[in-house]
């Protein structure tokens, strides 16, 4: 089991996988104001410090959240390999 950055391979695969899945948020399911989360260098966030990924994640659920949608945790996560359709899947309840 590899560690970097206090984490292991495992985890930094999950937190890329919650990245990847909410990268694919609809704009519209955000207030206006914040919209700016989808407006991100998300190649550089990718390549950045994985502080800056789970910063940016905790900032798009809360946001879901003041927008009237309820975060689903179960849906975030799992193989990577699935979350080029996972957008086309419902994430809120």
């Amino acid at each position: 089991m590899k560690v970097a950055e206090g984490l292991a391979q495992q985890a930094h695969e999950a937190i890329m996988s919650k990245l990847l899945t909410l990268m694919g948020t609809d704009p519209m399911e955000l207030l206006p104001q914040h919209r700016h989360l989808l407006e991100f260098d998300f190649l550089a966030l990718g390549n950045g410090p994985t502080e800056d990924r789970q910063y940016w994640i905790e900032s798009m659920k809360s946001t879901l959240q003041a927008s009237g949608k309820r975060y689903r945790s179960d849906n975030i996560g799992g193989d990577p390999a699935d979350n080029q359709n996972r957008h086309k899947r419902s994430r809120w309840l």
